[in-house]
């Protein structure tokens, strides 16, 4: 079953759990190989393979979390003899919101937590550079550290890619994480085993203790696995059975786990650093810098396959910018423009669409955790500022002049979006573990303020150049229109490769571009 060309999972041909046995003959099998969870927590279960693995342990208690809705439906009416009656049996209890949402509302510890697996076969294709993938960031395994008992596992599993990224990153968050936690020696919580094609982490609550260390011994010894990170472990142990063709992984690996990574962040060709929720891009590993070695290193035709997704977002950024400037500016010529302050014009009614655009992205980032599904935090964001906006437009006319003119209220929009979105970060994550019912309707409430100002300075600023220049209106609709456009794209190059909080700063920063634009155009009018 794929999910927009995306893997999500197989149906099998029996009924689970039988099919799920399978699992235990790969490096997936490891925390059951260390002990027996009785519960288990399976976020992002998919088809629902790893939650009958979890039944095969006879764990008494299973929880899957998966947010898509419109395949679990799938599952259960057109496949209802095998992961349909799995997920509708009394031994499961499915949540479909996102795993960030469930976490932030469950009060529950967990003997076990399980991850999927990242990556694909063969590697990425660097197409997942785009995923906002929160259940990967510091802050989602800081909540799952939480959800776990005293003894309890917290295992991810990746497909290894070369050069090492997936993989290194992964261990430089579980590291970053036990540091955080006080935990000063890492190689006593952190073990990690590794197959042909696959490798898995399990990062322990409590230190790992001699019996444990001996079963992962054992399964690595009767399934043909080596140990990559392993209290005692030895250097002959962790290239035995599934040979490397080089000691760069271990050599890196090693690094992160001693703590020496600081000249390893820097000086990678690849960016392996945690993310965090304000850059929750995973599986982006691009560094613009490293870009003309790894051509040189591996060629022009590889490395588009390497990294595909930034690269595609930096192309359509100019496409859009040429189909914006070819659909909507050139068809102005024909109308000319005889009058003057152009730079004011641009400057002004550009700066309001390019910031606009800006602020609505972050909005919808803010909400996803939020409402726990990107569509409805899309849904939510659109809609109150369409509708706040609308409002703002509508009463811009009746408001005084005096306190409300089009730079004024630019300006107010740009101090307001500095505190604005810590703002609305806090008071999400109060209410988050509200019913869904309650969610929605208080998220619109939150967003409506700040869509009735930012509805403010376009049609008071329209309303003034009309009366000054009227031959310029259209150039302000299309210039509004162009940089509204490039907006989308703009901000998703700022969040990958600087975070949302850039993203707000380059929102504040057009909106005061605006507001210094207005003092110069509208100067006579006010």
């Amino acid at each position: 079953l794929f999910n927009n060309g995306d893997w999500f999972g197989f149906i099998p041909a029996e009924s689970y759990p039988e099919t799920a046995r399978l699992l235990d003959f790969t490096p997936q099998g490891l925390p059951f190989a260390i002990r027996s969870p009785t519960s288990v927590l399976v976020l992002n279960a998919g088809t629902g393979l790893t939650a009958a693995q979890a039944l095969n342990h006879r764990a008494t208690k299973v929880v899957a979390v998966e947010p898509h809705r419109a395949a679990l439906a799938l599952l259960r009416h057109h496949y209802p003899q095998t992961t349909g009656t799995f997920f509708a049996g009394p031994q499961i209890q499915l949540a479909t919101v996102e795993p960030r949402t469930w976490l932030a509302g469950d009060r529950h510890r967990y003997d076990l937590v399980l991850l999927p697996t990242l990556g694909a076969f063969g590697g990425t294709a660097g197409v997942f550079a785009l995923h906002e993938q929160y259940s990967l960031t510091r802050e989602a395994f800081t909540s799952i550290w939480r959800h776990l008992t005293p003894d309890g596992i917290l295992c991810l599993s990746a497909w290894m890619d070369y050069p090492p990224r997936t993989s290194l990153r992964l261990a430089a968050t579980l590291v970053d994480l036990l540091n955080a936690e006080g935990i000063t020696d890492p190689t006593s919580h952190l073990v990690a085993v590794r197959g042909w094609g696959t490798v898995s982490f399990c990062l322990k609550r409590s230190a790992l203790n001699a019996d444990e260390i001996t079963r992962i011994r054992r399964f690595c010894n009767d399934l043909g696995f080596d140990p990559l990170l392993l209290p005692g472990l030895r250097p002959e142990e962790r290239d035995r059975f599934n040979q490397l063709p080089d000691q760069a992984l271990f050599q890196q690996l090693d690094r992160i786990i001693s703590g020496d990574h600081t000249l390893l962040y820097a000086d990678y060709l690849f960016n392996i650093q945690p993310t965090d929720d304000n850059r929750p891009f995973f599986s982006q590993f691009l560094r613009w810098q490293t870009l003309p070695y790894l051509t040189e290193l591996f060629g022009r035709r590889v490395l588009p396959a390497m990294e595909l997704g930034t690269l595609v977002v930096l192309v359509t950024f100019v496409l859009t910018a040429a189909a914006a400037v070819v659909l909507i500016l050139l068809p102005l010529l024909r109308l000319g423009w005889r009058g003057g302050r152009r730079s004011a014009v641009i400057g002004y009614f550009g700066g309001l669409g390019l910031g606009y655009m800006l602020v609505e992205i972050v909005l919808i980032h803010h909400c996803v955790l939020y409402l726990g599904h990107p569509v409805q935090a899309a849904a939510a964001v659109i809609c109150a500022l369409l509708l706040g906006s609308g409002i703002g437009s509508a009463s811009s006319s009746r408001l005084p002049s005096r306190f409300f003119g089009p730079q004024r209220t630019s300006a107010l929009i740009a101090l307001v979006l500095i505190p604005y979105p810590l703002l609305l970060k806090t008071l999400l994550g109060l209410t988050i573990p509200l019913e869904e019912s309650w969610r929605m309707p208080l998220a619109l409430l939150l967003l409506i303020p700040i869509g009735f100002i930012m509805g403010l300075p376009f049609p008071l600023g329209l309303g003034q150049l009309h009366r000054r220049q009227p031959e310029a209106v259209p150039w302000a609709w299309g210039i509004n229109g162009c940089l509204s456009v490039l907006g989308t794209s703009l901000a998703t190059l700022i969040a990958i490769q600087a975070g949302f909080h850039a993203v707000t700063i380059a929102a504040a920063g057009s909106y005061g571009c605006a507001s210094l634009a207005g003092c110069r155009l509208f100067a006579k009018q006010t």
